[in-house]
């Protein structure tokens, strides 16, 4: 919740075995969130929170067996790989995958 970040990013990382999520945009803008890989989480694994979040860039980023949180918010327990509930951001170039 740091509002505008256009020099910050989450590049080239591998996110495993997590039993919160993966990564949470949340009452940030303007974040880049690209080339990771992300494996067996439990909830949402790449959340934009609110939906007041814009102008993020999230791309070329693979994301595989997610898996229902019963700890979290109630929408994480029919969890989604990415949870985007603002148009007003870019999304491209990303894989879901399951087994």
């Amino acid at each position: 919740m740091v509002g505008a970040l256009p020099l910050s990013f989450v590049k080239n990382c591998t996110i495993h075995h997590s039993f919160n999520r993966a990564l949470s945009i949340h009452g940030t803008n303007n974040v880049t969130i690209a080339n990771n890989l992300v494996f067996d989480t439990r909830g949402h694994a790449i959340f934009i929170e609110d939906g007041t979040e814009e102008f993020n860039i999230i791309k070329d980023n693979a994301v595989g067996l997610v898996r229902p949180a019963w700890s979290l918010l109630q929408v994480d327990q029919t969890p989604a790989a990415y949870w985007i509930v603002n148009p007003n951001n870019v999304v491209e170039n990303n894989i879901a995958f399951g087994r």
